[in-house]
């Protein structure tokens, strides 16, 4: 589906365009001291999205790869693919219309400079190819019915490992040998997601250790590691759920059956 493809570049496009925006507003010190939306609630809508966009489109990206010269894709590959475009794009807009409350709500004024113009120069063409990949996503979605309503999603689709080992067949004796092992992330996946998130969250206490200084108390850096903790936790949950990153073992599966 060609529609298919140019649906999900726009939708990269997009999300390069944010991650730009997010980088240079949230990390570089001088322009975050002049952003508008450097505070809360803002700053947490984008510090969220810019934590689940790259879970969600992880397996959309892998996927992609493997299907992309291929003329006939499998029903699950474009739903799954769709589904990933459009909860990247879902993300990607809400944090956009988050930062362009705060310019219009006139959020800390005070603080504003020149910097403001640059972030603006990348605010602009951001929501622009926003807008573009939204529709091209749509137009895609309504393409694609006949072919969706032909074939439920189905807990034997591949995942992601199984996409990965069709791209590099070296991975395949590998692949396999996850479906048998006792400790196999297919067999514990809510355990992975549980298990990542909260590692994620101590990494992102630490980080902000290592570049804020020592939390002035405890509890803020509970709530900080809850919170990011809580959006590795959906982006996780999202992929497994929605987007296909790990299908159940094949034993599994056919006890399901």
């Amino acid at each position: 589906m060609r529609s298919l493809w140019q649906a999900t570049r726009a939708t990269t496009l997009s999300i390069l365009a944010f991650g730009t925006l997010f980088a240079v507003s949230a990390q570089v010190a001088g322009f975050r001291t002049e952003s508008p939306w450097s505070d809360d609630p803002y700053d947490a809508l984008s510090s969220y999205a810019a934590i689940v966009v790259p879970l969600v489109m992880l397996p959309t990206w892998i996927r992609v790869a493997r299907y992309a010269r291929t003329r006939t894709l499998p029903v699950y590959a474009v739903r799954h693919i769709l589904r990933g475009n459009t909860l990247a794009l879902c993300w990607v807009v809400a944090a956009l219309t988050a930062d362009t409350a705060a310019l219009v709500s006139a959020a800390d004024r005070l603080s504003w400079g020149a910097s403001l113009n640059l972030l603006l120069a990348v605010l602009v063409p951001s929501g622009a190819l926003a807008v573009r990949a939204a529709t091209l996503v749509v137009r895609t979605w309504k393409e694609a019915q006949p072919l969706l309503a032909t074939e439920s999603s189905s807990a034997a689709d591949s995942d992601v490992l199984d996409d990965l080992a069709a791209i590099v067949p070296a991975l395949g004796r590998a692949n396999d040998a996850l479906d048998r092992w006792p400790l196999s992330p297919r067999r514990h996946r809510l355990g992975l997601c549980l298990l990542v998130s909260i590692i994620a969250g101590a990494a992102s206490v630490g980080w902000h250790t290592l570049r804020e200084g020592p939390w002035s108390a405890a509890a803020p850096a509970i709530i900080f590691a809850l919170l990011s903790s809580g959006a590795v936790a959906i982006g996780l949950t999202l992929s497994v759920r929605m987007l296909g990153l790990l299908r159940p073992a094949r034993d599994q599966i056919s006890c399901e059956r």
